[in-house]
């Protein structure tokens, strides 16, 4: 059973100023979804869905409906806000989507393989779809995965970004994952800074999620009972949103979800600031002028 590519593309780029889904990166004017799509390809991927929203439809479908015909199978789901569980309705106020893991909630019944769940706007390197495709012949449902980063190594120089750092047991098995949304290099040591403006010195060998998961069809009906609970307290709070590490911590602590955390050695890049741009472009230039994406035009 070949594994399905679900792609978080359904942002729309405030901080960046224009849809990132789009952004052409590469020497050929590549996105960086096209290079994701190709190594998924690679690594035995046999379906690619976006979770995308109304408002950029036309858009987005007219660019990658048809752009890997041939070579895998292209869906679209729609994350909206008004598609919440019974007896929940939408306040007034409230603008932003609900997060990653309400996204992922869009794509049952579409998705009913063991599946990986990406940014649409990082790079993760080939490495990264092996080892996920690895791990999915070697387990079964409900086995899950997380396939982590060095900390130090997923910064930008323009900003500070969110990331959840993860700790792992001896078993290389998730134990705790804290989410921090404000992480950045302060005279040379990684810091997240807290609301209430306190600096926490981090690790900078932390293994760090990037939104890359290994998952299994099992995590959807533990994703919709948890977005539940989550309405319950958090509904009327219009900046909440249900991260899909918030929703894989609660299963892996309660003991749902054996989760393992897989170390990445290869390189990640992304882009979060307009300023990110000319990095990215420079690290792909590389990577096809060493052959690594000859085909990829």
């Amino acid at each position: 059973m070949s594994p399905t590519l679900l792609i978080l593309a359904a942002g729309m780029s405030s901080r960046y100023g224009q849809l990132k889904q789009l952004e052409p990166l590469g020497p050929q004017g590549q996105t960086l979804i096209d290079y994701a799509v190709q190594d998924a390809i690679k690594a035995g991927f046999g379906q690619v869905v976006f979770i995308i929203r109304k408002e950029i439809e036309d858009q987005l479908k007219s660019f990658y409906a048809n752009r890997y015909k041939d070579q895998v199978t292209v869906d679209f789901v729609y994350q909206e806000l008004d598609k919440l569980p019974a007896g929940y309705t939408v306040p007034a106020e409230r603008k932003k989507p609900w997060g990653t893991a309400h996204a992922v909630l869009m794509a049952e019944g579409v998705v009913n393989t063991p599946f990986v769940v990406i940014n649409c706007d990082d790079f993760y390197s080939a490495a990264s779809y092996q080892l996920a495709a690895e791990f999915f012949a070697q387990h079964q449902a409900p086995a899950c995965a997380v396939i982590g980063y060095q900390l130090g190594k997923t910064l930008s120089p323009n900003g500070t970004v969110a990331r959840a750092i993860c700790q792992v047991d001896d078993q290389d098995q998730l134990a705790d994952i804290v989410e921090f949304t404000k992480i950045a290099r302060i005279d040379g040591v990684v810091t997240a800074t807290l609301e209430n403006g306190t600096e926490l010195p981090q690790d900078a060998e932390a293994v760090v999620s990037m939104n890359f998961w290994a998952l299994q069809p099992v995590v959807f009906p533990i994703f919709r009972a948890a977005f539940a609970e989550y309405l319950s307290t958090e509904l009327d709070k219009p900046a909440a949103e249900f991260f899909i590490a918030t929703a894989i911590n609660q299963a892996a602590q309660n003991g749902t979800l054996p989760v393992s955390v897989i170390a990445c050695k290869a390189p990640w890049f992304g882009i979060t600031y307009p300023a990110d741009k000319s990095m990215v472009m420079a690290e792909l230039a590389s990577l096809h002028q060493a052959g690594v994406y000859a085909e990829l035009v």
